[in-house]
């Protein structure tokens, strides 16, 4: 039986985009590593510095809060370049209660990955807290996009008075838009119901460009 522990986050979930991460001082301070590091003198005191860089290069991971069971890239994340040797001997106290375990992949298989208990605990919580807020901010960026579409709907004077107000229609459009990259105006808009949508023939009519 495999000694590792599953790790919480699987590949591909990471906290792009976040640059701040918790600390928790009081914490910190009492903690057994750094009361540890401290009572080990200078060399000690040094792994406290180390292991705070390690903990960000995890953050930055995927998944969130690992590390690569690799000594050459735990030496470059560490600040020591190519001095394997440096690394070596501060590897220890900057890899406090850091452990192997396992990292679900995409396709369900599994490698191997350095995991710290505390800092999944708490990656899980701001993962959570990340997905909650690109969803309000892609429900926000679509509301506003519906917006645009309605009020070019109803500025041309062909459209039938419930489309102004069918927000699937007006998903639809922005979705059309999105998808080619394109600004939403009237004349995109008019250009999405001609080519796109499959309007009449007296409505692709009645709404060509007015000549300019």
């Amino acid at each position: 039986m495999s000694e590792l522990w599953l790790y919480p986050l699987r590949k591909g979930q990471t906290l792009a985009g976040f640059s701040w991460y918790p600390l928790f001082g009081d914490q910190l301070r009492g903690s057994t590593f750094v009361n540890r590091s401290v009572a080990r003198g200078v060399a000690g005191r040094a792994d406290i510095g180390t292991a705070l860089l390690l903990w960000t290069e995890a953050f930055a991971s995927d998944p969130a809060g690992t590390l690569p069971d690799d000594d050459v890239v735990l030496a470059q994340f560490a600040k020591y370049g190519t001095d394997l040797d440096a690394w070596a001997a501060a590897r220890t106290g900057a890899l406090y209660g850091w452990s192997p375990c396992l990292v679900e992949t995409e396709d369900g298989d599994t490698v191997a990955a350095l995991g710290h208990r505390v800092i999944a605990r708490e990656v899980v919580k701001m993962l959570t807290r990340k997905i909650g807020h690109d969803q309000n901010r892609e429900a926000a960026r679509r509301a506003q996009r519906r917006a645009r579409v309605k009020k070019a709907l109803a500025a041309m004077p062909a459209v039938r008075p419930e489309w102004v107000e069918d927000s699937a229609l007006h998903d639809r459009i922005a979705d059309l838009l999105d998808a080619g990259g394109v600004y939403i105006n009237a004349d995109t808009v008019r250009g999405a119901l001609r080519e796109h949508l499959g309007v009449n023939a007296e409505f692709r009519k009645a709404i060509k460009p007015v000549p300019g």
